[in-house]
């Protein structure tokens, strides 16, 4: 910023050279208010991205608090559900087992033996109505022996297959 000053007789005029120094320290004046605000705006920017970044960093902390606590819970309930699996495991092994026990060969041999003697007496005895009937509450009987010696154990189908489904 240039300024032309008139020329007097003892040199330039006094009174606009004083007027243009009174300008720019109007204008110095101004820029310095500018600065500070400047300055109060960097410091209060400052501070308030200090203030978001603790925040941020506390609300970061937290996040991880409570992720810890829910993974802590689900991992529990996963060591629970596998506890709860292994003992159902165990006890349908010994479920299995106790049926297995209770089928053993000779039992199924020997039912089977009774059925047929029972179906091969129906045959014969078509014609003997009191026989029949008499015969029927035999296979009756025999049905429901077998139905409790295994109905925990087997269903209707598996009976079905392995007795024959035309009793």
């Amino acid at each position: 910023m240039s300024k032309d000053f008139a020329i007097v007789r003892k040199g330039y005029d006094p009174e606009q050279v004083d007027s243009y120094i009174a300008t720019l320290q109007n204008q110095i004046n101004s820029y310095k208010e500018k600065e500070q605000a400047i300055n109060q705006a960097i410091v209060s920017a400052q501070i308030i991205s200090e203030q978001l970044i603790s925040n941020a960093k506390q609300e970061a902390e937290q996040i991880k608090k409570d992720a810890k606590i829910r993974l802590s819970k689900m991992q529990n309930m996963l060591d629970k559900a596998e506890e709860e699996l292994k003992t159902f495991q165990d006890e349908y092994k010994k479920l299995i087992s106790k049926y297995l026990t209770q089928l053993d060969e000779n039992n199924i041999h020997s039912l089977m033996d009774e059925l047929h003697s029972i179906r091969e007496l129906f045959v014969l005895k078509e014609e003997d109505t009191e026989e029949k009937n008499f015969e029927g509450t035999q296979a009756q009987n025999l049905f429901e022996k077998v139905n409790t010696e295994f109905s925990q154990g087997i269903s209707k189908e598996e009976m079905d297959s392995l007795f024959g489904k035309d009793l």
